[in-house]
């Protein structure tokens, strides 16, 4: 019988057994699963069969072997977007769609907020303000560093909600510049649709979206941080104003002194690379007296005290710091009682994950010192992105920061090759990844309290980008061109 025939009469018997399911009165539903279940099966058998290569006289692979090449042949987007998908349904269609209240929930109740919104930026104005008209210092109130209260002066030449939402818009086009504009650029258009999933899923995300709601200058702080690295690789006969931007962003929040070392263009020239370092941490020490001598030491005398205080170990707080002292002694994570006696412990705890990321941090730079690769080292600047998010106070607003190093860095990463066994390590490893750096796309409110923090799932990321950068090869410096289009 010709296949053509066969088709006919498989319609055929299909079609009067439907007829006859749905003349079977009480038990129509069920014979109709049954064969809707049926032809799914069917139809996925014959796409496997159809989807086998000719045999011919070529010899047939094991079906292990053809797995595994198939799994090797997707592109990083595949597990990036696999990695997604889990906390997606686990994070937003359960708790809006499936929650036991059988109704559709606000996702943005999850989210934290206060009344009136633009809370920290209301705070950041008035201070500035008071400093200006009545010469009151902003310390111990808050700890920024006093340019940032220079700087920001002429947003509280605005009366509040007007600030709040040129910060606004401020914000978002930062944003834009940041996730978008800046790694398309250095990327090219051939990884548009990577970084297209960061910059979207990253402006729909939690920490942004705090970021907005509080009126924070993260997202801005790291944008001067990222711009001033691609000009030194990029355009090193401006890298004066990459000083200058890269300073500024150090003046803003600190945490950006850790990306001075993407400020290498030779990992060998250590003299000139201490030279330029020394000359930034003067520049930067110089700054800090901005409103005068007196003002630079409540700074200085200020901020470990706010820094080390325990009013900031929230369950908001991702740091090191606040996470084991959450884990030991806090409210919202609850362990059984048999963990009680992690509390004695506590300081060893610390100890251990700030020993982590200096292990990972040591390697990553003992790793770009004896390959001495040109460009922009996306692994290294994730990997600074991941401790100016561990080390130091960082509220989950912060979080924002990181979707543009996670895309730069999974592009990087499809360039591993090597054995079987190797690409499927790294194919694991992105998508453990993915799946990480999804999870803290969501508030704290719809996780279990263990993982509510975003610390567990950023060392996680620490781990595994850190294993990938070991496992690459060196990269060419024609592949870290800067695209122009």
């Amino acid at each position: 019988m010709t296949k053509p025939n066969k088709n006919i009469i498989f319609g055929l018997v299909a079609g009067g057994l439907l007829l006859i399911a749905g003349q079977a009165g009480p038990r129509a539903a069920t014979y109709i699963l049954i064969l809707e279940m049926g032809a799914l099966i069917g139809i996925c058998i014959y796409l496997f069969r159809a989807a086998k290569k000719p045999q011919g006289d070529a010899q047939v692979s094991s079906a292990y072997t053809r797995f595994t090449d198939r799994l090797l042949a997707q592109p990083v987007l595949t597990w990036a977007l696999l990695g997604f998908a889990i906390p997606f349904c686990l994070y937003f269609v359960l708790p809006v769609f499936l929650n036991s209240e059988q109704r559709m929930l606000d996702y943005n109740s999850f989210v934290p907020g206060t009344k009136p919104i633009g809370l920290d930026l209301q705070r950041l104005t008035e201070l500035s303000r008071a400093w200006f008209e009545e010469g009151k210092s902003p310390y111990p109130i808050q700890f920024y560093p006093p340019l940032t209260y220079v700087f920001f002066a002429p947003l509280a030449l605005l009366k509040y909600p007007a600030n709040f939402v040129v910060q606004t818009f401020l914000t978002l086009l930062c944003f834009v510049l940041l996730t978008f504009t800046l790694p398309a650029r250095i990327k090219g258009r051939e990884n548009l649709a990577l970084i297209v999933l960061f910059f979207l899923t990253g402006l729909l995300s939690y920490g942004f979206l705090f970021e907005l709601e509080r009126g924070q200058n993260n997202v801005m702080t790291m944008l001067l941080c990222m711009v001033a690295i691609y000009i030194f690789h990029y355009r090193y006969e401006l890298r004066t104003l990459a000083y200058i931007l890269f300073s500024l962003a150090v003046q803003f929040k600190l945490y950006p002194l850790i990306f001075i070392v993407m400020l290498v263009k030779d990992w060998r020239d250590w003299r000139g690379n201490l030279r330029r370092f020394a000359a930034l941490g003067l520049l930067n020490f110089g700054l800090l007296f901005a409103m005068g001598p007196r003002i630079f030491w409540e700074f200085i005398t200020n901020l470990p005290a706010q820094a080390g205080s325990s009013k900031w170990y929230l369950i908001t707080n991702h740091s090191i710091s606040s996470f084991v002292y959450e884990l030991t002694r806090g409210e919202w994570i609850q362990l059984p009682p048999r963990f009680n006696f992690l509390a004695h412990y506590e300081g060893y705890l610390r100890l251990m994950f700030f020993g982590l990321f200096a292990l990972c941090f040591g390697l990553a730079l003992l790793r770009a010192y004896r390959h001495n690769e040109g460009g922009l080292n996306a692994h290294l600047l994730l990997i600074c992105t991941l401790g100016a998010l561990l080390i130091p106070v960082s509220v989950d607003y912060k979080l924002s920061i990181l979707a543009a190093p996670m895309a730069l860095m999974l592009i990087e990463t499809e360039t591993i090759s090597g054995s079987k066994t190797k690409r499927l390590l790294a194919s694991a490893l992105i998508f453990i990844s993915a799946l990480a750096y999804a999870m803290i796309l969501f508030p704290y409110k719809i996780k279990i309290p263990i993982l509510s923090s975003a610390f567990i799932p950023l060392i996680i990321i620490l781990i595994c980008v850190s294993t990938l950068n070991l496992m690459r090869e060196k990269k060419s410096s024609a592949t870290d061109t800067p695209v122009t289009t």
